[in-house]
Parts: C-alpha cells; sequence; structure tokens
C-alpha cells in the first residue's frame, strides 16, 4: 500500500513537472549582427593645473595627489573613458592636436592643445551641454 502511495505520488509529481514552464533568458542569436553604433567626434581645449573634470573628479577620489595623477596617454585616456562613462557617454577613442606655441601660465588657460573623443552619436548632445563642440580630428 505505501509502495502504491509513493508511485502515486512520485506520478503526480512528474506530471506536474512536465507541465511547469521553466523561463529562460532568450539570448542573441550569435548568426545576428547587431547594428553599428553610429560615432562622431567632439573636442575641447582642456586647461592647466588639472582643472579639467575628469581630473578633479580623479584628485577627489585620490585625496588631492597631484603629484600621482597619471601624466601618460594611455592612463589618462582610461581616466577620461571611465568617467565619461559615469556620466553615461561612452567614449571610443581620443586623439590630441596641438593648438597654441604658448600659453597663459593661470590654471584657467588652455593647456595648447585640443582633446578630440569619440564617442556614440547620441552622446554628442550632452558632450555639447559639458563644453565640447563636434570637430573631428584633422
Amino acid at each position: 500500500m505505501k509502495l502504491r502511495a509513493f508511485v502515486a505520488a512520485t506520478a503526480l509529481g512528474l506530471a506536474s513537472c512536465q507541465q511547469a514552464q521553466v523561463l529562460v533568458p532568450s539570448l542573441p542569436d550569435p548568426g545576428i549582427t547587431q547594428a553599428p553604433v553610429e560615432r562622431a567626434w567632439v573636442a575641447i581645449e582642456p586647461i592647466q593645473c588639472l582643472g579639467n573634470p575628469w581630473e578633479r573628479d580623479w584628485l577627489a577620489s585620490h585625496q588631492g595627489d597631484y603629484a600621482s595623477y597619471p601624466r601618460n596617454k594611455p592612463a589618462e585616456f582610461q581616466i577620461i573613458k571611465d568617467y565619461y562613462r559615469r556620466q553615461g557617454v561612452v567614449v571610443y577613442q581620443a586623439a590630441t592636436r596641438d593648438r597654441y606655441q604658448a600659453v597663459c601660465l593661470a590654471c584657467s588657460c588652455p593647456e595648447g592643445f585640443t582633446l578630440y573623443l569619440e564617442v556614440r552619436r547620441p552622446d554628442v548632445r550632452t558632450m555639447i551641454g559639458l563644453g565640447y563642440r563636434e570637430e573631428s580630428p584633422p
């Protein structure tokens, strides 16, 4: 009798499992490629004395340690990318172009070059609001 009850309960349990739906997130078909994101370049003249937004942000998270701020281009580009990612902007690449032979020494003066950032086309409006202009590197 106990065996029959066990078999009946097991059969009932299996029947109910067969009716249950398992929700599995759908994954994109590897044969289907997503449409490429349209990109655009924006430009700005950075200022001196680590006064740019990405520099100030880095300093704030490093106890104002000016001496430790990375001065090589790959490290600084990563700082720029990280800063703008937190602002909701995707930066793909950066370029610079020397602009001025002489600059003033005040912290509010330009560093003497133009910084170009390649961003998603929808992010251009945000970047313009942050003081950039739409311009491609030469």
